[in-house]
């Protein structure tokens, strides 16, 4: 990753960075992250938990 990629993401500009792009960063620091999307509530929202992966 370049040095302006890192600055991008450390000043909070996620919006540059795909969703999976972002999920293999959190990968290799070592978190998971589940999804979950509603199925029939047309007002829930859905719901990202990132959470630290079990070592092996």
């Amino acid at each position: 990753m370049t040095q302006s990629r890192i600055s991008e993401l450390t000043t909070g500009k996620i919006e540059k960075f795909t969703i999976d792009a972002m999920m293999d960063m959190l990968d290799k620091l070592g978190f998971r992250a589940t999804f979950t999307l509603p199925f029939n509530d047309a007002g829930a929202t859905p719901q990202i938990v990132i959470s630290q992966a079990n070592a092996c």
